[in-house]
């Protein structure tokens, strides 16, 4: 261990608190609140955000100092959110859990280079100065990088001390592109450290063999972090779910007696014959493929009358996707097109039984057909007519005009929601809801639905995830989120878009990768974030890496209508990428999402198009090559906790290359990513032998480079 590091575990031990014990760390977030952190000893407020008196003091001569010139002459003597006399350990961590090493790395700037880079936070104290305590960062290539030895579960606020050529000394935070915000208004960069443990205590703790689940009566090695081998469906962790979206009508047709389509729609917005049945059906296909979560469509029944397309779209539309509900006042009814209660019972218990697969399905919220029984009862449960398109798309417009707008202001109406949302869950025991554009509701109606959620299933890990469409603003994003009282996480955009530009279309350098996942994990501290490269309101991602679509192109209906201009792709390329981007989906931490149909190329471009009828059989070669890697992929991550659990640190940053290591106490894998077409040497590997997961290979690795092929990934595991 390097002295510094020695230095910075010595002084945190020294100023934190006495540990508590095991029972008394379990309770530990009782003392505090979302917004104030509050001593225990005098129940009064401490440091947290920019808030109170100190807020106040945050005037005067030193904030005028970061006026005018972008790098001022300036030596911070204070931080910018937490006076040092008030600095204290945010979360006291037992000595029995793990420690490892977190990477801190930003980027050198060009033409000039920073003169140096320093590391400072709530775990240095805020140190200004080397001798105090503030680490220093090294330069590496084009970055600027250091490994600190942290604390497992540790909370970390931290900024960076920049010195630029000019002579000025600034706080700076990294912007998700990368680049710096020094403004003195910038908050504190935020992280939780997750190593990873072994160790489950006194307690019994589960055996885990071969996926199957037993309850042990002895104090046991789990083979990988105790929360791999849940007891209790309170404690099922959903980062251990590979999420598979079956988009229903679109599937299988399990049963042609339920066929019918709604009069004067065309072919690709119309009901196509895919049902509850249908999904049954292909559970087993679905279990081969290595998935262990499905979503399906909302299933409730929906308007039976087409509708118009929204602004310039002059197509009609039916309600083969399940969100334009149409309920009754009372009681849960399932389209008939795609079933029944019943069917639907037996698809979620036979997944639940048979497959050991959860189930999450949409629960539409935001509004109703206006033909439904539920509108014409109680039309002053609704918003006034608004058009969403020329209004700003609020939480109180129309999508169209024959779906009404729930006002949950309105107690009745968020009564009546939340109630109903409740009984289906409760009735057909779901494992958790999609919320589509959560952004467009009252955040009354979430913090209702979570409460009532928590009150009727206290033993379950029910999971809320949302869909908020915005590809730049984590921060908004992560404002829905509060696994207590919100959601447990939501579909991640901007890591979408990232992903679709540096490993679908291969445009910025692949390096910054390192960067984009750095950010994004800040963003959303606690949250269980669904990731994703495909979903049903976007073109197909086989036509993203064809180069059809850019990284954040929903394509216009004007694409939906054109399937002539997709067909199935028959070059290698655009399948190899698609690969690639699941390779990293599916070894970080997340939900990873499959949209139906993405782990074969299936074909499309925007909605409807996107929608395509399923295809399980003729495929071409590099379909089943697609189709093969996602389910080895699928399988590594599932025999691998450390994908799941483990602290990712980047390693190699090349322009058409990256590569980064997943570690935990139990293990560590490597990761290696190569987009360009001809194979690239990845280099900072340990010298050794090692087990390449997806393909089986052995190799050995001397001077610490490995050849990647062109267009692929490797996941190296040192040998036994």
């Amino acid at each position: 261990m390097k002295l510094d590091r020695l230095l910075l575990v010595l002084a945190l031990l020294a100023a934190a608190p006495a540990c508590l014990d095991s029972d008394q760390y379990d309770d530990r977030d009782t003392s505090h609140t979302d917004d104030v952190l509050v001593d225990t000893k005098t129940d009064t407020p401490t440091q947290n955000d920019w808030t109170g008196d100190f807020a106040g003091d945050w005037t005067g001569d030193f904030a005028g100092d970061f006026t005018g010139d972008t790098t001022p002459d300036v030596t911070p003597d204070t931080p910018p959110d937490v006076p040092p006399d008030q600095v204290e350990p945010d979360v006291c961590v037992p000595a029995d859990l793990a420690e490892c090493e977190v990477t801190f790395n930003v980027p050198v700037t060009s033409p000039t280079a920073q003169e140096y880079v320093w590391l400072t936070g709530n775990f240095t104290g805020w140190a200004t100065t080397l001798e105090a305590g503030a680490i220093a960062l090294g330069q590496e290539g084009g970055e600027w990088m250091v490994d600190v030895l942290l604390s497992d579960a540790q909370a970390l606020e931290y900024k960076y001390l920049i010195k630029w050529p000019d002579g000025g000394q600034q706080w700076c935070v990294l912007n998700i592109d990368r680049s710096f915000d020094c403004a003195p208004s910038a908050p504190n960069l935020v992280q939780t450290v997750e190593c990873g443990q072994t160790d489950c205590g006194d307690q019994p703790v589960p055996t885990c063999d071969d996926g199957v689940k037993n309850q042990g009566e002895e104090k046991i090695d789990c083979g990988g972090p105790c929360e791999a081998c849940p007891t209790t469906e309170k404690d099922y962790d959903w980062r251990d779910a590979i999420l598979y979206f079956v988009f229903v009508d679109r599937f299988f047709d399990g049963d042609p007696s339920n066929n019918s389509t709604v009069a004067g729609v065309d072919t690709a917005a119309n009901y196509q014959g895919g049902d509850l049945k249908g999904v049954k059906a292909k559970l087993p296909y679905l279990a081969d493929l290595g998935v262990t979560a499905i979503w399906i469509t909302a299933p409730y029944d929906n308007r039976d009358v087409k509708g118009h397309g929204m602004g310039s779209d002059s197509h009609d539309y039916s309600g083969f996707h399940g969100y334009w509900p149409s309920p009754k006042e009372a009681g849960l009814t399932v389209e008939p097109r795609i079933g029944d209660a019943a069917d639907l019972k037996d698809l979620i218990d036979t997944a639940h039984e048979q497959y050991g697969m959860k189930v999450v399905f949409d629960y539409v919220m935001n509004h109703v057909d206006n033909e439904s029984a539920l509108y014409k009862a109680h039309n002053d449960w609704f918003h006034p007519y608004k058009d969403c398109q020329s209004s700003g798309w609020g939480v109180d417009c129309w999508f169209t005009d024959y779906l009404p707008d729930f006002d949950f202001d309105k107690q009745a109406a968020r009564d009546w929601s939340v109630n109903d949302a409740v009984a289906w869950a409760k009735e057909l025991k779901v494992d958790g809801f999609r919320l589509d554009a959560i952004k467009h509701v009252e955040q009354s109606w979430l913090t209702q639905l979570r409460s009532a959620l928590n009150a009727e299933f206290p033993e379950k890990a029910f999971y809320l995830v949302g869909e908020t469409f915005e590809y730049q603003n984590c921060q908004y994003i992560q404002s829905f989120v509060n696994p207590n009282t919100k959601l447990d996480g939501q579909f991640d955009f901007p890591l979408r878009a990232r992903l679709a530009k540096k490993v679908l279309l291969r445009q910025e350098k692949m390096g910054d990768l390192n960067g984009d996942l750095d950010w994004l994990q800040g963003c959303y501290p606690g949250a269980v974030m669904s990731t994703f490269i495909g979903n049903h309101d976007l073109p197909r991602a086989i036509h993203v890496a064809d180069g059809k679509f850019g990284d954040q192109d929903s394509g216009g209906w004007s694409k939906g209508w054109v399937p002539g201009d997709y067909p199935t792709v028959t070059s290698a390329g655009p399948y190899r990428r698609l690969g690639l981007a699941y390779a990293v989906l599916l070894t970080i931490p997340g939900v990873p999402l499959v949209y139906y149909g993405d782990e074969i190329g299936l074909a499309g471009g925007a909605d409807p198009d996107n929608r395509r009828m399923m295809t399980f059989s003729g495929l071409n070669p590099n379909q089943q090559w697609l189709h093969d890697r996602i389910k080895k992929l699928n399988a590594i991550r599932t025999e691998h906790p450390v994908l799941r659990y483990g602290q990712r640190t980047g390693f190699h940053f090349g322009w058409d290359s990256y590569g980064y290591k997943m570690t935990a106490s139990y293990e560590t894998l490597y990761v290696l990513l190569n987009r360009a077409d001809n194979a690239d040497n990845l280099s900072g590997i340990p010298d050794g032998a090692y087990t390449d997961l997806i393909s089986g290979g052995n190799l050995t690795v001397t001077g610490g480079k490995v050849s990647v092929p062109g267009q692929d990934a490797m996941i190296l595991k040192a040998a036994e």
